[in-house]
């Protein structure tokens, strides 16, 4: 995305009035990946991923860029923290890129675990780690302005 601000007005051209707008964003530079790189678990930024990635969010700045042009935040969660597994030695997908596999395995059975649970706290599970800052992605859910 080369102009975020420009895609966000141009989405308003698109919207139905009642319409809600789904927005996934890598959540970088997050709380976790901070810590991560300040107690030396990993030794890169490995989220910097440019000229891929142009614009970089967390909760705060999706959240602004949206209200700022004219759109309400309805809601903002997260998704599960795989980077979590950062911090143990043997589960350091980044020092150790055969450990990617099945990291992600762990995931998704942690992600099907979590949804076992009824509708409403799962809900209020991935609000409370967007909160937090914590997830890889953040996605937010916003409606035009009336």
């Amino acid at each position: 995305m080369l102009d975020p601000e420009e895609l966000v007005n141009e989405l308003k051209k698109v919207m139905v009035p009642s319409g809600i707008l789904a927005v996934d964003v890598p959540n970088d530079y997050s709380i976790l990946q901070k810590y991560v790189i300040e107690k030396k678990y990993v030794h890169t930024e490995y989220w910097h991923v440019t000229p891929d990635h142009l614009s970089y969010f967390d909760k705060t700045g999706l959240e602004n860029l949206f209200q700022q042009n004219g759109w309400t935040s309805v809601m903002t969660i997260a998704d599960y923290p795989i980077d979590w597994n950062l911090v143990n030695p043997n589960s350091n997908y980044i020092r150790d890129k055969s450990m990617g596999k099945s990291c992600h395995r762990e995931r998704i059975e942690m992600e099907n675990l979590i949804h076992t649970q009824p509708i409403e706290k799962v809900i209020n599970f991935y609000k409370a780690m967007a909160d937090l800052g914590l997830g890889r992605s953040i996605i937010g859910y916003f409606k035009i302005n009336k």
